[in-house]
């Protein structure tokens, strides 16, 4: 048995965290059987959710207690994690990959109507009212790229619109 490290991304409003939660609640057993993981004990690092860059951490340092937690995770059959731009950029999932080389490490990157989700963003806390779609665009396109030059990560694509979780291509069409 491999056991996996999977990152799941997305722009942000897409519903990574209601995807988690839905994995480690109830999770949709036809999903489960695509991703080949019947059978398979799922560990959700909830401090993926909990750490997030924003302007306490501007420069994602609790993020890397991530790492550690799920290095204390070894064993466990898949080990589930909320990724942000930053992990990427500061080359976390490419740190795991190196410890962990026995293990499957993927990507989920969640998609959903670009402008619902956009309209989703506005209704946010933290969201500047001055952002135009563009320029939501041109996020997800950088998040795509980055997620492109992970090497030997295999990538998933979700459609998360309408709960189904069904499998699209990677890089989603928008």
């Amino acid at each position: 048995m491999v056991n996996e490290i999977v990152w799941v991304y997305g722009s942000s409003a897409v519903g990574k965290e209601t995807f988690i939660r839905k994995l480690a609640d109830n999770p949709p057993m036809e999903l489960i059987k695509r991703l080949g993981w019947e059978n398979k004990k799922l560990v959700i690092i909830w401090e993926s959710i909990d750490h997030l860059v924003n302007k306490d951490d501007s420069k994602g340092e609790k993020r890397k207690q991530i790492l550690d937690k799920v290095l204390g995770n070894k064993g466990n059959d898949i080990v589930i994690i909320k990724g942000q731009d930053i992990d990427i950029v500061k080359k976390f999932p490419q740190l795991l990959k190196k410890k962990l080389p026995t293990y499957k490490h993927k990507i989920i990157q969640l998609y959903t109507d670009i402008e619902v989700v956009f309209e989703r963003c506005k209704n946010k806390f933290w969201w500047d009212k001055k952002t135009t779609l563009e320029e939501f665009k041109g996020w997800l396109f950088y998040q795509i790229k980055l997620l492109s030059g992970l090497k030997g990560f295999e990538i998933i694509g979700i459609n998360n619109e309408n709960k189904k979780y069904e499998q699209i291509p990677f890089p989603p069409k928008f």
